[in-house]
């Protein structure tokens, strides 16, 4: 994901998706794009976001690409 920007990842109808990997947690994040994109920048790099954690838990949490469902 090193190279991966909000911008492409958009493009390509992609989303940006987190977990809770905490067996007895595994809470589930969708992060909301474009407000990335207004915040941050289309040229902001994923590999540059700063380590979050669960909410519910405090687990640091996974963060993945994941393809888009349909339009």
């Amino acid at each position: 994901m090193s190279e991966w920007t909000l911008g492409l990842v958009k493009a390509r109808g992609m989303t940006l998706e987190a977990y809770c990997p905490n067996p007895s947690c595994r809470r589930f994040y969708a992060f909301d794009l474009d407000l990335l994109i207004k915040e941050a920048g289309a040229d902001f790099r994923i590999a540059d976001i700063p380590p979050q954690a669960c909410e519910h838990c405090g687990a640091p949490l996974d963060i993945r690409l994941a393809m888009g469902g349909p339009p």
